[in-house]
């Protein structure tokens, strides 16, 4: 789809761009009362239909999107959640990049805040109750079935379908990794120890753990955590617990309170669920679970200037010493605190085995320090994000990182290293081992690891980023700002890279071959192995039969570019016949096949099997009649030296004879001439 500028007979018609054939977003009317942290918002007009009001979210250049989730949601279609009417590519007008454009239905009520900062009119508890918490409930229990989380609730993405402001709906939550944009306060304490764009899909729980933060938000009238920055508020609360940080002062009915302490609870175990909400709502009284307080020593243990009487508090600190918190897990001092003040048996040994699997000799003994640290993090605080160096993601949140790094440019060593000192199975292995998923996440990220050690064309980082991001478009240079996601229009969009010029020789680099190896299952690893091979006429070879497949499978019909850029190549293949016969035709009929611009058609002529049997067989018959030849040869040559050594003997033998009669033709005549002695 193209862009369009478009313009009438008449007057001229606004900057716009067009999806689908359908939708035009109306460039010059922008609409910040809905954009979205990293996706600006534009009236749309939908040109079949009318009477309905709609906007577009028009994604930034370089940055990550909730792929999967993009479908997931647009299936949802539900009165209470934001979805996608429709999404797509546009050709914008400044620069070469295209853009993702999501189609919503516009909320005619606008946003519940400008901001999660905004302080406003305390809400009454019936009002929370009817206008937002059983619409966003409906919502959530509605992405649930679609197996997807929201990780996007807080005040400035809750908006109201009716211009009453009754209905609220839960806004977008596809244009951004999952919770990247949200408030500490609104993050569990582990949610808001990880990097932004590191928290993960996570689970219903999050969910419902943003969903107290806004009801507090709304009973109140002042943000939760008002007067604290973001890692203060972190630290309050694992001091305190969320609850006891966020709402214990605060002035709410005791129904309400009531409800705010099961969705507080820092363990997600123990956290409402939906149903349990639902019974709330229903008028069921149910007695919130209290949350447990962190283990703490009966004396604290000293590092640096500070004093510590929890493991989660110590293991925070360890992260950011460096040097300092290496010599520190060594100690025996550690050890002895653990076991005797803070009695935590679980915890020592987490830290034994840290101590026990940290000492890898591969790497320089900076690496060995911060694989050591990070794994003795994970033994203080299982269930901390993985930390390591300045990373610190959830266990789910290594692909938004890595699609992040990807899309900026940035550092891919980190997310790599994570994965080759099997951090994430150390983690997975030091949770309770009552919750299944976490041997998901064991066996998913052994197969990862195997794919990040794979330095083959297909494999490798690469094809690591697409495996963790499903969603994720074609990163090569040759197609990336044509956000090519879909297999289909990865050689339209080669095709058109090779008409700008844009690939010279080989269309096929490590990111291409990663995102066919991920979206196709019927590319045989053999041909990716040829394709990536270190002699010419192999990858040659790989790369027409790579690009040949697609095209049959997927079209479209003719690439008269990407044909063209084999021209100047195929000589190598038509050299592979022996025969002159064979390499004359091909060569005779090469121009006619290549303006075919069919890569299966040239696939054919130059690797046919029936020519290549023909080829071998002419040669085997040539090499027997050489045999053959050779033999007669070299038979001849054994008879002539036969023949000469007979010969010899016979001008030997003649030789003596004739010597013999000389003499005695000389005796005779000399009896003759002088008479008898």
């Amino acid at each position: 789809m193209m862009a369009n500028a478009a313009s009438g007979a008449g007057s001229p018609r606004p900057p716009m761009v067009r999806l689908r054939d359908r939708w035009d977003i109306l460039l010059d009317m922008p609409l910040p009362d809905l954009r979205a942290p990293t996706a600006p918002a534009y009236a749309v007009e939908d040109q079949r239909s009318v009477g309905t009001s709609f906007f577009a979210l028009v994604g930034e250049p370089g940055q990550p999107i909730r792929g999967v989730a993009l479908n997931l949601a647009r299936m949802t279609k539900h009165g209470h959640v934001l979805t996608p009417v429709e999404y797509g590519a546009v050709d914008w007008p400044s620069g070469r990049q295209r853009r993702l454009a999501v189609i919503y239905e516009r909320p005619a009520g606008g946003r519940l805040a400008a901001s999660a900062e905004q302080e406003i009119a305390p809400w009454p508890e019936q009002e929370i109750v009817d206008r937002v918490l059983v619409g966003l409930l409906f919502g959530l229990r509605a992405l649930g079935v679609e197996g997807m989380t929201h990780r996007a609730i807080r005040p400035p993405n809750i908006f109201f379908r009716d211009a009453a402001r009754r209905l609220a709906v839960l806004g977008d939550c596809v244009m951004a990794p999952p919770a990247a944009h949200q408030p500490i306060a609104y993050e569990t304490i582990e949610g808001g120890m990880a990097l932004p764009a590191a928290r993960g899909n996570g689970t219903s729980a999050d969910d419902l753990y943003a969903l107290g933060v806004l009801c507090l938000h709304l009973a109140q009238g002042v943000p939760p955590g008002h007067g604290l920055a973001g890692e203060a508020v972190l630290e309050e609360k694992i001091r305190r617990g969320s609850f006891n940080a966020l709402a214990a002062e605060a002035r709410v009915s005791p129904g309400l309170l009531e409800l705010l302490r099961g969705l507080l609870v820092d363990e997600p175990e123990e956290r409402w669920t939906l149903k349990e909400v639902e019974q709330w709502l229903g008028g069921r009284r149910l007695t919130p679970k209290l949350t447990s307080p962190a283990p703490r020593a009966s004396r604290p243990f000293a590092f640096g200037t500070e004093l510590y009487f929890t493991a989660r508090l110590l293991g925070r600190a360890l992260v950011r010493t460096g040097e300092q918190g290496v010599h520190l897990v060594r100690s025996h001092g550690l050890e002895v605190w653990l076991q005797r003040s803070l009695g935590n048996k679980s915890v020592a040994e987490g830290v034994a085995q840290a101590l026990a699997s940290g000492e890898d000799p591969a790497g320089g003994n900076a690496a060995q320090d911060a694989r050591l640290i990070a794994r003795a993090a994970i033994a203080l605080d299982p269930a901390a994000p993985i930390r390591y160096r300045s990373l610190a993601i959830a266990i789910d949140g290594l692909g938004s990182v890595l699609a992040s790094a990807m899309l900026a440019g940035g550092d891919l060593n980190l997310p790599a290293e994570i994965l080759l000192a099997r951090l994430p199975q150390f983690w997975c292995q030091r949770q309770p081992p009552a919750r299944a998923e976490f041997l998901a996440h064991l066996r998913e990220y052994e197969r990862l690891r195997r794919i990040l050690d794979d330095h083959r064309l297909g494999f490798g980082i690469e094809r690591l980023a697409y495996e963790l991001n499903p969603g994720l478009h074609c990163l090569s240079p040759f197609v990336a700002a044509g956000l090519v996601s879909l297999l289909a229009d990865l050689l339209p969009a080669l095709e058109a890279a090779t008409v700008e010029g844009r690939i010279q020789a080989q269309p096929i680099d490590r990111h291409v071959a990663a995102f066919i190896a991920h979206r196709s299952k019927q590319i045989d690893e053999a041909v990716l192995a040829l394709a990536g091979s270190a002699d010419p006429l192999q990858r040659l070879l790989g790369t027409l039969h790579l690009l040949a497949q697609l095209q049959h499978d997927r079209g479209p019909a003719t690439l008269p570019a990407l044909t063209g850029l084999f021209a100047p190549q195929v000589q190598l293949l038509i050299n592979r016949f022996r025969h002159r016969g064979t390499r004359e035709r091909l060569g005779s009929e090469l121009a006619a096949t290549l303006a075919e611009a069919n890569l299966p058609r040239l696939l054919h002529f130059l690797d046919n099997a029936e020519d290549k049997r023909n080829d071998a067989d002419l040669f085997s018959k040539a090499r027997l009649r050489f045999n053959l030849t050779a033999r007669a040869v070299d038979r001849c040559e054994r008879e002539r030296s036969h023949v000469s050594e007979a010969a010899e003997q016979t001008a030997s033998a003649i030789a003596a004879g004739v010597s013999m009669l000389v003499a005695v033709i000389a005796v005779a005549a000399s009896i003759l001439t002088f008479g008898s002695f």
